[in-house]
């Protein structure tokens, strides 16, 4: 009786084993279910990473809107103060699209800012209106803000001595015209062909270009004792120097400000106009 039941527990457990092993089997994943679970984790950790990559560098390269220039907010005037805004697509398509002028107005409280910017005018266009959309206004501030000349042509013909000698007698003589009624702040070109990949060739091509022509506005404005505001060095400073060959950063299309561009426009035009103001004792 003793060897029966023993023979019987060693079959019963044989019987437990067997159905242990073939439950372990059947749940058991296989080489090729452990490669697939192994790629989905690394697909899905990659993602997870570029997500945290992008959150953690736009945070570190995002432009804040500043508090408002002291120099300006806590001055009083004693009337509302007139700024007109007077250039190319540079002031259109910012304020049509990413408020500029907005911009301008919340940093200028005591301001009746006008938009008088139409796209795609080179000076001499500039100059025909002067008259009607500038003098007959009677303004307080006039920012003449353009980049159509050095945007449009060829960048050997920019160059030349007869061009800038053409430019030269025409910005003056706007600048002039203008400075009889109102305080004047000239400014421009920004950037042109500001990333992605595709332009980088012609943003470095430019580049020389836009020297030339920053220094040759701070010239004409130095000789006719106006304001001049260099925004192209903001602009490219403000650039993280890997985002221009993916992306555009501080323009909506390599040359107009969209938010971000608008922001330091709007900030550097706001202390500009308050050291005037300071100057003026408004």
């Amino acid at each position: 009786q003793d060897q029966q039941r023993k023979e019987q527990e060693n079959q019963n457990q044989a019987v437990v084993d067997h159905v242990f092993a073939e439950q372990s089997s059947r749940y058991r994943p296989s080489y090729h279910y452990k490669w697939k679970n192994f790629i989905q984790n690394l697909i899905l950790g990659s993602l997870v990473g570029v997500w945290l990559f992008v959150i953690i560098y736009t945070r570190r390269h995002k432009i804040e809107n500043p508090p408002l220039y002291s120099v300006v907010t806590k001055r009083k005037i004693d009337r509302p103060l007139k700024l007109i805004l007077f250039g190319d697509s540079l002031i259109q398509k910012p304020a049509e699209k990413y408020g500029l002028q907005t911009k301008i107005e919340d940093r200028l409280p005591g301001f009746i800012v006008v938009n008088s910017g139409k796209n795609g005018q080179h000076i001499a266009e500039l100059q025909s209106r002067v008259a009607k959309d500038v003098l007959t206004k009677n303004p307080d501030v006039v920012f003449l803000f353009w980049d159509s000349d050095m945007s449009a042509q060829p960048v050997s013909y920019l160059m030349t001595e007869s061009f800038q000698r053409n430019y030269s007698r025409t910005v003056t003589e706007v600048i002039l015209a203008i400075k009889n009624v109102s305080h004047v702040i000239v400014s421009g070109p920004t950037v042109l062909s500001e990333g992605p990949l595709l332009n980088v060739a012609r943003f470095l091509g430019r580049k020389p270009l836009l020297d030339v022509y920053v220094n040759l506005n701070k010239k004409i404005c130095a000789e006719t004792n106006v304001t001049y505001l260099d925004l192209h060095a903001p602009f490219v400073d403000a650039i993280p120097k890997r985002w221009m060959y993916y992306r555009w950063f501080l323009t909506a299309d390599g040359e107009h400000g969209n938010h971000r561009g608008s922001v330091i426009i709007a900030d550097a035009l706001a202390e500009a106009i308050g050291v005037w103001l300071k100057d003026m004792n408004y």
